[in-house]
């Protein structure tokens, strides 16, 4: 995906929410790291496990085997909140509502940094 495609997603007031992904430290991602880039896809799930953050979300990255590896969360924030709430309405089944992807990505400071960003999809049409 060419990286200008996400300045299109904000003149079109789909742009949500970008951020630095949260506790990718908790994570291996040595494995995943040589095979994500920019604009690669990733997936978001309630991660009802974590116990210090009533509204976790987890990012997930989709990796050549099919398999679903956590890369991190989204950081506590007013956003991240709005999304866990669309999540738990059922408002985003198999990725209807956001999309979600890698914005930037770089190995610093050993620590893996992986900034994201979320948008809300146009619907081509509703039925009613």
């Amino acid at each position: 995906m060419d990286i200008s495609n996400f300045n299109d997603l904000r003149t079109q007031n789909r742009f949500y929410y970008e951020c630095v992904l949260a506790n990718s430290e908790q994570f291996d991602l040595s494995e995943v790291w040589k095979n994500i880039s920019s604009g690669d896809e990733l997936y978001l799930t309630r991660d009802r496990v974590n116990t210090s953050n009533p509204y976790s979300v987890a990012v997930l990255y989709k990796c050549p085997d099919n398999q679903f590896k956590i890369i991190g969360h989204l950081p506590k924030s007013e956003k991240s909140e709005d999304v866990a709430n669309i999540l738990d309405l059922g408002w985003d089944k198999g990725g209807e509502f956001f999309s979600c992807r890698i914005m930037h990505n770089e190995f610093k400071d050993s620590e893996y940094q992986v900034q994201i960003q979320i948008s809300i999809k146009k619907k081509e049409s509703i039925v009613r």
